[in-house]
């Protein structure tokens, strides 16, 4: 079977205090933009309960994709029935993903192989608040770099035809001076012209980071796990002292451009549901939402002690299911 050379390349992760050390920073920082943040992330009851319970308690549901609804080509057990049952019962949702390297309807074509009858309109990724972030922004108009695929440069970067310098593949050969760096995926960047691209110019100056995809990884199988673009950011900041904006989840950008779809509904009113405290967990509880972690994913081989974990953290869910299909 022929290996995928891009995943090949990432850096395998040895010590899990990078974990720890992204949890802490994240919300370290959320805290510090949201006074009654913490108080909220130290209460939650983390209630065990089937997720058929919490179904008709709120009048919104976002879930996650990847770890939530799916793991890599497969459907997590039974998630395609509650999604079913969703529609049958006329439940609100969305799916809310970081996913930043491919265009919305990639996603949703994926999704709708995997067997969920869900609408193009229902998905929501952080790739889709890049530009809208973009135009409320200082870097509005700017020069950048790309960390991200084709489809990240074509669908979600500014005008990349005029102002991405580095183009997957043909990076051009141009005097302009980026002012940022967009980071949608690692995908095809690890010991790629991207990584050089990028380094080269970061050994000369930092540059600030928009960070699309925050997820420090994902549950590639039952006991490996992948390091993805939030990665890559968090060692651009140790190596060259870059800053970061988050875009993706934890971060408000992405939860802001879903709320829009449902003006009426209250903050309170809606139920996080994801597999990562880093991301889902802690950004849902930071929209004043209540939250509901997933053990289908990051958190798959804690069933056991992750309580635990939610203590270590200080990130406590409301609720903890085993998986949305049961």
């Amino acid at each position: 079977m022929k290996k995928n050379v891009a995943i090949d390349k990432k850096p395998k992760i040895t010590d899990k205090s990078v974990l720890t050390y992204n949890v802490k920073r994240y919300r370290d920082q959320l805290c510090s933009e949201n006074i009654n943040l913490d108080k909220k992330l130290n209460s939650g009851a983390m209630e065990r309960v089937e997720f058929t319970h919490l179904m008709d308690k709120f009048d919104l549901i976002l879930f996650d994709a990847y770890g939530v609804l799916n793991r890599g080509a497969a459907s997590i057990d039974g998630a395609v029935a509650t999604i079913d049952s969703c529609i049958q019962h006329g439940i609100n949702f969305l799916v809310v993903s970081n996913n930043a390297s491919e265009k919305p309807k990639s996603v949703w074509q994926k999704l709708n192989k995997l067997g969920f009858a869900i609408k193009p309109e229902q998905i929501v990724t952080s790739g889709m608040a890049i530009k809208p972030y973009l135009r409320s922004s200082p870097y509005s108009g700017l020069p950048y770099l790309l960390i991200g695929t084709r489809q990240s440069a074509d669908y979600y970067g500014e005008d990349p035809s005029r102002l991405l310098l580095n183009p997957p593949d043909s990076p051009l050969k141009t005097d302009k001076q980026p002012a940022y760096i967009l980071i949608c995926s690692n995908r095809d960047y690890y010991g790629q012209t991207q990584q050089e691209v990028v380094e080269a110019e970061l050994k000369n100056r930092p540059l600030p980071m928009l960070v699309a995809n925050p997820d420090i990884i994902v549950q590639a199988n039952d006991t490996e796990s992948v390091v993805v673009a939030g990665f890559t950011a968090y060692e651009l900041n140790k190596k060259y002292n870059c800053s970061s904006i988050g875009i993706g989840k934890p971060f408000a950008p992405v939860y802001q451009l879903a709320l829009e779809k449902y003006p009426h509904i209250a903050p309170n009113k809606i139920l996080m549901v994801g597999d990562s405290l880093t991301t889902d967990i802690l950004g849902g509880a930071a929209m004043g939402f209540s939250t509901c972690l997933t053990l289908s994913g990051i958190h798959g081989l804690e069933a056991n002690t992750i309580e635990t974990t939610c203590q270590k953290w200080a990130i406590k869910p409301d609720y903890i299911v085993n998986s949305i299909g049961g």
